[in-house]
């Protein structure tokens, strides 16, 4: 009897670590969506990148798609410092799309080279440390 209920300890103690590192692993490696909107070109449409700010977790990606006429970059950096040292898109045609992983815990400011007025920026937090982006910012310097 006592071995029946070793057993059926053991059970729910791996059945619950599965569960719990399923959960995990599921959370693990997301995909999060930016717009570049119809008419982002023009200074007076007002919405740009769409979120314009996004909050992810460490080794999550952002996949941005330009669905503006025009084309635009995807440029790590801000007017004040160097762009491009940490991702840059490279030309983006209507249609296109830029993925990018971010592997390290910061916060990430970006802009499209051609049109400097639209700016978006990306915090990557780590939930494990609990490490908030907000207290490192990654300069392109």
């Amino acid at each position: 009897m006592w071995n029946n209920k070793l057993v059926f300890l053991i059970s729910v103690l791996l059945a619950f670590t599965v569960t719990l590192t399923q959960g995990i692993v599921a959370e693990e490696n997301k995909i999060h969506n930016v717009d570049i909107v119809f008419g982002s070109s023009s200074v007076e449409n007002g919405m740009f990148y769409n979120p314009p700010v996004v909050k992810i977790m460490i080794n999550d990606s952002v996949n941005w798609i330009n669905f503006d006429k025009n084309p635009h970059t995807v440029t790590g950096g801000t007017l004040e410092s160097k762009w491009g040292n940490v991702f840059d898109s490279g030309l983006m045609r209507k249609g296109e799309e830029f993925k990018f992983t971010f592997t390290k815990v910061g916060e990430y400011p970006y802009l499209c080279a051609l049109h400097p007025f639209i700016i978006g920026k990306v915090f990557v937090e780590d939930p494990i440390s609990n490490n908030i982006s907000s207290n490192v910012n990654i300069l392109q310097n």
